[in-house]
């Protein structure tokens, strides 16, 4: 099996979220971001200010670099 997990090559360095999760879980999480804030755009011009909001929250919580 494969190792996804990144190494730092310097071990001093505090290595970010996005280097420590399995390759492409940075990618994923900004394309759902990026999709969520389109359908909010949708659900807001079809009157569903509710599903908008929900959207819009979905988006911040992809966009999170913490786990």
């Amino acid at each position: 099996m494969p190792n996804l997990r990144r190494k730092s090559s310097d071990k001093d360095d505090t290595a970010l979220v996005s280097e420590m999760s399995p390759y492409g879980v940075a990618q994923m999480r900004e394309y759902v971001g990026d999709i969520s804030l389109e359908l909010a755009g949708m659900a807001r011009a079809q009157g569903d200010e509710k599903l908008a909001c929900l959207l819009e929250v979905a988006s911040d919580v992809a966009r999170r670099r913490e786990i």
